[in-house]
């Protein structure tokens, strides 16, 4: 069975129709079924090979679709809060204990103060919150954050004692436990002193450590050595 070639010239595609392959009977088809419309954009007329052609460009087609779009709302204008309202907004969100010591409340802040510890048989209040060590070497102290600022504990608590800002001073633990936030184990102290009274205690220690290291090599059962080493939590 033998078939049809399209008769277009140079065309060798199979015959859909009229003698003609897909393309070319779809090209004739456009040219010889032409309507006579009107563009609904411009009022302008058009000839177009679909009947249900409303436009007569893509320009026109822009415009009937931006017609028919409903127009935006106007974006609202942000409504500016008043100083007041800005402070009544801001001591809202704060915690109790945060208030107190903004506020200058400071016996109410020493109870907060107080839930947020463990208190030890040597009296300290040990801070069950976040801490942070300055160095490898260094042991960690009680840290909070407000409003993405870092205070140390034991400083807010040692203000909180004296009702005043410790300014340049330094808290200085009289405990040795770097954990504690008692205010009664905490003293103002400068930098200087604060130093030099670290570096004492660790130079005693060092010292013991040395004679413990003596004792055991004499007698390694010596009562002396069955206890908590200083320094050591237990």
């Amino acid at each position: 069975m033998s078939t049809k070639s399209c008769n277009a010239d140079e065309c060798t595609r199979t015959v859909l129709a009229r003698g003609m392959c897909s393309t070319h009977y779809s090209y004739w088809h456009r040219e010889n079924n032409q309507h006579e419309l009107t563009c609904h954009a411009c009022g302008k007329s058009y000839t177009n090979s679909r009947a249900e052609s409303t436009v007569c460009s893509v320009k026109c087609g822009s415009a009937r679709a931006a017609e028919a779009r409903p127009p935006a709302k106007p974006k609202a204008k942000p409504v500016l809060k008043t100083p007041a309202e800005l402070q009544a907004m801001w001591a809202s969100k704060r915690t109790e204990f945060r208030a107190a010591f903004e506020d200058g409340r400071w016996a109410d802040f020493i109870i907060e103060l107080r839930t947020r510890v463990q208190v030890t048989p040597e009296g300290c209040w040990d801070w069950q919150g976040q801490t942070r060590t300055p160095s490898k070497s260094a042991s960690p102290y009680p840290v909070l954050r407000w409003s993405g600022r870092s205070y140390q504990v034991h400083r807010l608590s040692l203000e909180a004692k004296h009702g005043k800002p410790l300014g340049t001073q330094q808290a200085h633990h009289t405990c040795a436990n770097t954990r504690c936030v008692n205010p009664e184990h905490m003293q103002a102290a400068t930098h200087a002193e604060n130093a030099a009274e670290m570096k004492a205690r660790r130079s005693y220690e060092l010292r013991i450590a040395e004679l413990e290291a003596a004792l055991r090599s004499v007698d390694p059962k010596h009562e002396a050595l069955n206890r908590i080493s200083y320094g050591q939590a237990g």
